[in-house]
């Protein structure tokens, strides 16, 4: 990845920025094929849970491009209150309204085939539980190399805070409307 940002973009060093709390081995070999560098970028991070956002740099006055794999690139956001529109509510103060939360079933367990041509002999066939114990996980599934838990929960929100930006996150307070995972903190994407 600095590869092609250095290389194919002409970033130098303070343009990007990474700050991994995992350390990942060198692949070797990688093929990009049909795809522009921000789609390959995005599959290759996809594939290990590394995520960016854009920042500014006030100093140098730049864009730069932060990448993270943990939420320790989550700034903190704002608090806001659950209000529904009934056109009083935006005089100077910002809410949140239109929340919705949608849950999916994530296999329990996951089957992965791989090939090493330097250990063709080995048996390359390997089970994971990915749930870490979850009990209301059901069925199997056969792919490769997919993210499985990043589609358990999506959450959706409509507010009237200019504020808000990607990389935040973002808490609701009200009453019963408001869903635990609101309550709790959801990262804005």
């Amino acid at each position: 990845v600095e590869k092609i940002l250095r290389e194919r973009h002409d970033m130098r060093g303070q343009d990007f920025l990474f700050s991994l709390v995992q350390d990942y081995p060198r692949r070797e070999q990688v093929m990009q094929y049909g795809e522009d560098d921000l789609h390959f970028i995005r599959r290759l991070l996809g594939e290990v849970g590394i995520w960016f956002r854009f920042t500014t740099d006030t100093r140098l006055n730049i864009d730069v491009v932060e990448f993270y794999d943990s939420r320790q690139g989550c700034e903190p956001g704002l608090t806001l209150p659950s209000v529904p529109p009934s056109g009083q509510h935006s005089v100077g103060v910002d809410s949140v309204w239109n929340m919705e939360s949608h849950h999916r079933v994530v296999q329990k367990q996951v089957s992965t085939r791989d090939y090493n041509y330097r250990r063709a002999t080995e048996d390359m066939n390997t089970q994971v539980d990915v749930t870490r114990g979850d009990p209301t996980t059901w069925g199997d599934a056969y792919h490769y190399a997919d993210n499985y838990l990043n589609g358990q929960t999506q959450t959706r929100a409509t507010s009237s805070s200019p504020t808000l930006s990607p990389g935040q996150v973002l808490k609701v307070t009200g009453g019963d409307e408001v869903a635990a995972v609101f309550a709790d903190g959801v990262v804005i994407t």
